[in-house]
């Protein structure tokens, strides 16, 4: 009884033992497989680090690790730029996918596992720079009914100036009518002075301050004595004498009497002026005193035939002028006179916009010989 116990009591301890290491067995190969996992994850990336002078070329079928340069990115570690020198894939119309051309954009070859060179990236512009100019932009577009009438009131601002300035040196010249109406022009014609009452009445203006005036003879017609309208000093009317003509040019220097210091308009250099350029007309047509017309020159060189009489270099203009221009001067945006109102093209008397205009250098040399080279 007691063998047969012990008998039995031996099996179970072996059948015991046996069942225990059947357990353990079980329960070590999970642990085994996960650690087969862990250490093919861990070779994987071990794979892809770059060693000083390994390839650069990811192995075929892995993601390359974040960081790692590519032929489309620098080696710096760090990813691409916006706006860089990358090229995006597209899609064809028919659906696939068309792999972008990156063959311009490869590095150059690595030596010694360093890049001699990196590829070119174009860097967007600065936040700061793009909303500066879209900020500038809207201000312009914004603004730009603003900006057009401080523009032209600018503008305007400086031709009243000027004319302000010219205004002073403009006179008006009035002689005795003979009772004969002027002459009508029904083409290209002589200016005439603007008949009213028993006088005629034209322009002139002072090229010294001492009194001299130059005008045309048209204005003056045959007297020896005029009279001078002033423009300043509440329009005082004084005599003046005619000092020198020249019926080549049709010019006529007066001096008037009073003495006293008078204000000059400056002569410019009519050679140098240029079609296009903005001119202003000054007079008395039709007995509006201080008239004062805008345009440009039209053209110059103008050889014309007036009267028989012919007149080179003339200067072409389209600011208008009419009966009483005749002898005003023509003066540029500077407030210099370049020229001397002497004719127009006027179909029954008037102006049709070709104004004509003896050149100021040929009024300088005029003054020059009419006073024997005393006044410059």
């Amino acid at each position: 009884m007691e063998g047969a116990a012990d008998s039995a009591n031996g099996a179970g301890k072996r059948g015991m033992k046996k069942n225990r290491n059947f357990s353990g067995s079980k329960t070590l190969w999970p642990f085994g497989i996960l650690l087969l996992m862990i250490l093919g994850v861990v070779w994987s990336n071990v794979t892809t680090i770059r060693l000083p002078g390994a390839s650069s070329t990811p192995v075929a079928g892995r993601a390359p690790a974040p960081g790692t340069p590519t032929n489309n990115a620098p080696a710096t570690g760090n990813p691409p730029q916006p706006n860089s020198a990358v090229a995006a894939a597209t899609v064809n119309p028919n659906g696939n996918t068309a792999q972008p051309n990156t063959k311009a954009l490869k590095p150059a070859a690595p030596v010694n596992g360093t890049l001699n060179s990196a590829p070119t990236v174009i860097k967007p512009p600065a936040a700061g720079a793009l909303v500066a100019g879209a900020t500038a932009a809207g201000t312009t577009a914004n603004n730009g009914r603003t900006t057009a009438a401080a523009t032209a009131l600018s503008v305007q601002t400086e031709i009243s100036e000027i004319v302000a300035a010219a205004r002073p040196g403009v006179v008006g010249i009035i002689r005795k009518w003979n009772g004969r109406a002027p002459r009508l022009n029904n083409g290209l014609g002589y200016l005439e002075p603007y008949a009213a009452g028993n006088a005629v009445e034209g322009a002139g203006f002072i090229v010294h301050r001492d009194g001299y005036v130059i005008t045309t003879a048209r204005t003056v017609g045959r007297a020896a004595t005029v009279t001078v309208n002033l423009s300043t000093g509440g329009g005082k009317s004084l005599a003046a004498d005619v000092v020198g003509s020249d019926p080549a040019s049709d010019m006529v220097l007066l001096k008037i009497r009073l003495p006293g210091v008078y204000p000059v308009l400056a002569m410019g250099n009519s050679d140098l002026t240029q079609p296009g350029e903005i001119v202003f007309a000054m007079g008395n047509p039709f007995g509006f005193s201080g008239t004062v017309t805008m345009g440009i020159i039209s053209g110059k060189r103008r050889d014309t035939v007036i009267g028989g009489n012919t007149y080179p270099r003339m200067l072409q203009t389209d600011a208008a002028v009419n009966s009483g221009n005749d002898g005003g001067p023509l003066i540029n945006i500077k407030g210099e006179v370049v020229g001397v109102n002497i004719a127009g093209f006027m179909p029954d008397n008037r102006f049709s916009g070709m104004g004509f205009a003896l050149p100021a250098n040929d009024a300088a040399a005029f003054l020059r010989t009419a006073t024997a080279g005393k006044l410059p």
